[in-house]
């Protein structure tokens, strides 16, 4: 994979995509569901699908786990700071 950049870059851009989806996505889902279980939810989605991305065999697959995972910790970092934020004003 790494010798075709063609294929580098098009995984580059779904894991950019699935952060600025994530942005809107998750934060969302916390004002629906609550921070706390988005949190949760997405650190262990991003967990298993982190651990998934690593033995995908093929491109396709690599590239779509790239996509939620990027979703899931850019929500993780959403989250936790708008709780560091109303928890302790900083």
């Amino acid at each position: 994979m790494c010798s075709n950049t063609g294929v580098e870059t098009a995984v580059k851009i779904c894991f950019t995509t699935g952060a600025a989806a994530g942005a809107f996505t998750v934060g969302a889902l916390s004002d629906r569901l609550g921070r706390r279980l988005s949190l949760i939810g997405c650190l262990i989605v991003g967990g298993v699908v982190s651990t998934v991305s690593m033995f995908s065999p093929q491109i396709i697959m690599y590239a779509v786990s790239r996509f939620i995972c990027a979703m899931c910790f850019v929500g993780v970092t959403l989250i936790t700071h708008v709780i560091s934020k109303w928890t302790y004003g900083v």
